[in-house]
Formats: structure tokens, sequence, C-alpha cells
């Protein structure tokens, strides 16, 4: 492993380039050989789809771990520390399903109950794997941990490769669509296959020259209101004029007023008025999604209104889904 040792976090990579954040005990460190207390492994990827993995020493002398949602202080999971050995923490897919994008706090309590360590965390919303063709490869997603209402450099991009001998031209789509009422995401599973039901779609042509490359698209979060709390969800599809087809898990996360770590644009008063929030984050209404509906459609920023084209592909991606 290589990287910095300096600080009370450092970032290390470990061989299969899987990112971890460690706690080292005390501050001053000067050599990555030092004993290492604390460690969450690959915070940026947390989501509902992975066990958060967490590492303690048994010279930290922590008795139990808990993951406590940070806008109300209700825990959403715990357990006893296993000292020396990775651990799996959960069960949190129901919890980081039902609110994504929040922060989160990874925490290890002393004999005491005192609160040794944390990591925050901010979960992001997964379903289904990648799946690729026989001439083009596509990775899993990668997105800041953090949407914020009128972020306008907001975006994220997947890797893909293909195995062309020559540049052939690919046609790269990205699909969007919003959590329904009642806290259901319109995603239909088949396995480990997962196929959005897309509301906007936005397309273009992959430069193939490059044989593998990182897709980055911009996606600018309106300023409006109406999209606070609701819960947005992307995929991606790529294919190509011999009709190969890959496409990428479905992922999303919430739309926050700015701050994560509090729920709604405004400081919550009393906790009424935080379960009052949680509630209307979960289960949108009908009203809610028509809004943050109308948002997306006037501004533009989500691509045009899914056509008849995208719905013949989804029926191509249910098809591959339904034969695996």
């Amino acid at each position: 492993m290589t990287g910095a040792a300096t600080g009370d976090t450092a970032r290390l990579l470990c061989l299969d380039d899987v990112s971890v954040e460690w706690r080292i005990t005390p501050k001053a460190v000067t050599s990555v050989n030092r004993v290492v207390d604390f460690c969450v492994r690959s915070p940026a990827g947390a989501s509902n789809q992975e066990p958060v993995r967490l590492f303690c020493k048994s010279s930290l002398h922590a008795r139990t771990w808990r993951i406590e949602r940070v806008v109300d202080g209700v825990s959403v999971a715990s357990g006893d520390v296993t000292n020396d050995e990775w651990m799996h923490l959960g069960p949190t897919t129901e919890p980081f399903t039902a609110l994504p994008g929040y922060a989160h706090d990874v925490e290890v309590v002393g004999e005491n109950g005192r609160m040794l360590d944390a990591v925050r965390i901010y979960p992001s919303l997964r379903y289904g794997t990648d799946v690729s063709s026989a001439n083009i490869r596509i990775g899993r997603p990668r997105m800041p941990p953090r949407c914020t209402l009128g972020d306008a450099n907001y975006g994220h991009e997947v890797y893909w490769a293909t195995t062309y001998a020559k540049p052939t031209s690919v046609t790269v789509t990205l699909w969007t669509a919003f959590r329904l009422p009642g806290g259901s995401d319109p995603v239909t599973v088949h396995g480990n296959v997962a196929v959005l039901r897309p509301e906007f779609s936005r397309s273009y042509t992959a430069d193939t020259s490059i044989y593998e490359s990182a897709v980055g698209l911009s996606v600018p979060i309106p300023k409006d209101q109406s999209l606070d709390g609701a819960v947005i969800l992307w995929q991606y599809v790529m294919t190509d004029a011999r009709g190969d087809l890959a496409f990428s898990q479905v992922f999303g996360t919430a739309i926050t007023a700015g701050n994560p770590d509090a729920l709604g644009s405004q400081p919550a008063s009393s906790r009424k008025e935080i379960d009052r929030r949680l509630r209307r984050t979960r289960a949108p209404t009908e009203s809610d999604r028509a809004a943050a509906l109308a948002v997306a459609e006037r501004t533009g920023s989500f691509g045009p209104k899914a056509g008849k084209a995208d719905a013949k592909l989804r029926e191509l991606m249910l098809r591959e889904a339904r034969g695996r």
C-alpha cells in the first residue's frame, strides 16, 4: 500500500484499488507502518447495496459500533466490535434505501459509552450490477456523495471500453427518473440486473478511437425548492450500429437544499419537524412528484422526455435481464 500518512486522516490505496479512510492514533504520524486503530473501507462508495466494512484494532478498546443518521440521531444499525478483523456492518439496505445521500456517522464506542472515533458517509442508492456485451465493457458509475440544489457543476461518470479494431460509433444514453409516491423506485429487477423506467433521456456519440475512457456527464441541478428531498435515479446505456448493448447499474441519491446533514432548506427546530420531513422524503406525494417533473421538464437539465426509442431500448434491456 502507498499513501500519505500525516495528520489525523490518511488516504491509502489497497492493491485492489479500493479507497480506504483511516483514522490514525496519535495525530502525528511519520510512517505508514505505524499502528492503525480504526478505518472504514471505501467510505465514498457506501450504498444500500454493499455492507459498510469496518476494521478496529484491539488497542482502541472499542466495545460496540453503530451507524447513526445525523439528521435525527437515530441509530440505524449497531453491534459488537470484533477486534483485529474486517467486520461487515448492517443490515443497512432499508435505511440507506429510504434516505440516500444524507449524512450517516460510522462510530465505535468504548466501555464507558464514550464515542472513540467516527467516519461520516453519504450512502448512494444502487440497484443491480453492470451488464457488458461482447464488444462494449462498462463499469460501476461513480458519483459525488452529495447532490444539492443549484449545483451547476454536479455530474457523474462511468468507465467503459471497447474491443473494436477500428473506431466505431457508440451512442451513450443517460436516463433519469424520480422516486414514485409511496417510496418505491421506477426500477425493474431480474436477478442481479436492474432496468430503470426513464422519464428523461440524453444521448451523445462517444469517441471510440481511444478504446477505453470514462464518460463524464454534467448534470446541473436546478435551484428550485420543488426538488428539495426528491430522490433522483440514473442509468447509462451504450449501443452501437452492430446491435451491441451494454448498460450500467441503476444509481441515485436525494437532492438536498444545500446542507445534506439536515433535511430541507431550513434547520428543523424540533424532533417533530424532523420526523415530518423524514416522512415526506421517504414517501413523496403525487403533487411533490409532479412538481419535480415540471421543474425537470422546464429547465431541461436532465434532457428531453423519454420517448419511443427509449421504450424500445428498455425492452431490449429487459429481454437481456430475463435471459440471464
